[in-house]
């Protein structure tokens, strides 16, 4: 039943769920990237922990990686953001 409407199949992340996903920390990265590219930057996904841990790398301005620390804390469950 739950393939009819996709309801427990779809690949965007369930916002309900209780697990960090790598696709959360993507779309927030996908969001932003652009921007820490004009500005210079660039920073790829190194792991992301299911109880809130995601490690990035990034290299850039440290203004820009104070500004990626914070959006990606913004996103839900993200605990702890390493680099």
């Amino acid at each position: 039943e739950d393939d009819d409407n996709g309801n427990d199949n779809t690949d965007g992340g369930s916002n309900d769920s209780k697990t960090l996903t790598m696709e959360a920390v993507m779309a927030e990265l996908n969001r932003i990237g652009p921007a820490i590219s004009a500005m210079g930057g660039n920073v790829e996904i190194v792991s992301v922990d299911p109880i809130g841990v995601v490690e990035l790398r990034y290299r850039g301005s440290t203004k820009i990686q104070q500004g990626l620390e914070l959006a990606i804390r913004d996103v839900p469950l993200v605990k702890h953001v390493k680099f």
